[in-house]
């Protein structure tokens, strides 16, 4: 293929959407209830990301892996219909003590900002979540290939989220599979995800 558009990536999103939201249904998970906790599983300081590496000594990671002060699971849970990963740390000992409760709903380290391609670039809005990984590989691979062009503009009372309606176009890398990471695996199992194309 030599040019595809997101719209083949934002009519895969939403088929997955319905997926969820049909799976969530059929199971009668509701919002905020947890449906499923596992212990947390560390691996080696040395196979953790240049982030964590950069930002805690082993010393550090070593401690707060094997703390005997707290504990930490895995959790998953479901929001409007979409499976959602969490984590969990709380105190091991827990007996007649009360604790505050801190929220840190991480928004992410990994934004792409879209700005206008002029001297005094304009911030115009971020690369949805859901395109980050592979928008951010095609361009590892070839920044110039991917080309993003206002196609609408909403004015209010569209919601603010909802003004700026861009196409993504670039050109696919042979072997360059959308979709096909960790980050998106099928909700239920035993179905398979297929693009069309």
């Amino acid at each position: 293929m030599v040019m595809n558009h997101s719209k083949c990536w934002v009519a895969s999103l939403l088929a997955v959407s319905a997926l969820t939201a049909a799976f969530s249904q059929q199971t009668g998970a509701t919002n905020g209830a947890i449906i499923d906790q596992k212990p947390c599983v560390f691996g080696p300081y040395e196979q953790q990301s240049e982030f964590t590496r950069r930002y805690y000594s082993k010393e550090d990671y070593d401690y707060a892996k094997s703390s005997p002060r707290t504990e930490c699971s895995r959790i998953e849970y479901r929001s409007d219909g979409l499976r959602v990963v969490g984590y969990l740390v709380r105190p091991r000992d827990i007996a007649s003590r009360r604790f505050p409760v801190i929220i840190f709903n991480r928004g992410g380290f990994l934004v792409l900002a879209l700005r206008t391609d002029d001297p005094n670039p304009f911030l115009v809005g971020y690369c949805p979540r859901y395109l980050l990984r592979d928008t951010l590989d095609l361009l590892r691979k070839d920044p110039k290939s991917l080309d993003v062009a206002v196609e609408r503009i909403n004015l209010p009372p569209a919601p603010l989220q909802l003004r700026l309606l861009c196409n993504m176009s670039a050109h696919w890398p042979e072997g360059f599979v959308p979709f096909s990471g960790d980050s998106y695996q099928p909700i239920v199992a035993g179905v398979e995800a297929t693009l069309a194309t």
